[in-house]
């Protein structure tokens, strides 16, 4: 119900969805919009309800798969960075994987007058949140102590952004998984949650191989086209599970309908 709120009241959001999906596959997505825009709505009022569920019913709600990946990547001792985006909840990723022992620190938007009350939540969920305002030493000092690193790395980043194609399409992407990475030595484990109906699977895959030749720049420009592909696969193969009301390409002017 909250999605179909959304739906029909948020103008600018539901324009800015249409709008990408024909970007991006070339016809009308009417009705995916409406499911994208529904999924939305369940995952604020999933993410408004974890603290009130228990951590054995969070664990059933929420499966893992691939936790020997990460844990893999964690005997390297320098740390890991988790490759995620703005998909499935999103949220549950950070929650679920310190249900099983992980100490996970995910960077963050500041959020305005909602940052006290989410950051409420996302405590009584057992990690901690860090400002992307507050630039790259204090990820690396977290790192060194083995800690997990969760970055959301699919939306235009507010300045400093690397252009590279994500579908196909010239976007301003976020470059901190490249930098961090390869400032710190430290591997990269995409992570992603799907819905199934009722249930979620948090798949993590195995650590990707970081482009380390050529100049600082050019790893940088190239490990974030790497990561941009690797999310890109995720969204094309559950589209209504993405959060298209992101305005992603904002080079490409769109007309509000």
């Amino acid at each position: 119900m909250l999605g179909d709120i959304i739906y029909f009241f948020a103008f600018r959001r539901k324009a800015i969805t249409r709008f990408n999906l024909e970007l991006v596959l070339g016809k009308d997505k009417r009705k995916l919009s409406r499911k994208i825009l529904r999924h939305l709505g369940i995952s604020i009022i999933e993410f408004l309800s974890l603290p009130y569920l228990k951590p054995e019913k969070l664990k059933k709600f929420c499966l893992i798969k691939g936790k020997e990946n990460l844990e893999q990547a964690l005997k390297l001792n320098k740390g890991v960075i988790v490759l995620t985006a703005h998909f499935g909840n999103w949220e549950l990723v950070a929650a679920r994987l310190v249900l099983d022992g992980f100490n996970v620190i995910a960077l963050a938007r500041p959020q305005g007058e909602f940052d006290k009350y989410i950051e409420q939540i996302r405590t009584r969920l057992g990690y901690k949140t860090i400002s992307v305002d507050g630039g790259i030493l204090p990820l690396l000092s977290y790192l060194k102590e083995g800690a997990v690193i969760a970055l959301l790395s699919d939306q235009r980043p507010l300045f400093g952004g690397v252009v590279v194609p994500y579908f196909g399409i010239p976007a301003s992407t976020p470059p901190g998984a490249a930098i961090l990475s390869l400032r710190s030595g430290a591997p990269i484990v995409p992570i992603y949650d799907v819905r199934f109906g009722n249930f979620h699977i948090i798949n993590i895959q195995p650590s990707l191989q970081i482009i380390r030749t050529g100049s600082f720049k050019k790893c940088v420009i190239k490990n974030s086209e790497l990561f941009n592909s690797v999310i890109e696969e995720w969204v094309r193969q559950y589209p209504e599970q993405w959060l298209w009301s992101h305005n992603r390409w904002k080079q490409i002017s769109y007309r509000e309908k």
